[in-house]
C-alpha cells in the first residue's frame, strides 16, 4: 500500500516519493506505488534502489516497454536534478540497467545520497 509523503519514511523513500510526486501529482504518485506494490511486494520504491532492472520489469508490466522505459528514465533525471549531478545521464542509467544491474544499483544509490545531502 502507497505511503503517503508526509509520513515519517527513510529519506531515500522519500525522495523517490517526492520524484514521484513531481511527476505524476500527488494522486498519481499513490495510485504508481499501488501498482508497483501489487507486482513487487510492500517496498516497491525499495526495488529502485536494490534491484532497479526488476522495478523496470514492473513499469513495464504497468506501461508496456516503452512507455517504462520513458517512465525509468524520467525518474532518474529528476533524481539528476535533485543531486545536481549531470553524470550519469538519465540515458546512461538505464543502459547500466539493462547491462549491468549491480552497477546501476549503486550509481542510483549515490545519486540518492547526494540529493539527500542537498536536501
Amino acid at each position: 500500500m502507497a505511503i503517503p509523503l508526509s509520513s515519517d519514511r527513510r529519506p531515500r523513500i522519500r525522495i523517490l516519493q517526492r520524484i514521484l510526486e513531481s511527476i505524476l501529482g500527488g494522486s498519481g504518485r499513490v495510485a504508481l506505488e499501488y501498482q508497483l506494490s501489487r507486482i513487487l511486494g510492500d517496498e516497491p520504491l525499495q526495488a529502485f534502489i536494490d534491484s532497479p532492472r526488476k522495478f523496470y520489469e514492473a513499469l513495464t508490466e504497468i506501461f508496456g516497454e516503452g512507455g517504462a522505459g520513458i517512465a525509468f528514465k524520467f525518474i532518474c533525471g529528476k533524481l539528476l536534478e535533485l543531486s545536481r549531478m549531470v553524470y550519469p545521464t538519465p540515458g546512461d542509467l538505464f543502459e547500466l540497467m539493462l547491462k549491468n544491474e549491480e552497477a546501476a544499483s549503486e550509481e542510483i544509490r549515490k545519486l540518492i545520497q547526494e540529493a539527500i545531502r542537498r536536501e
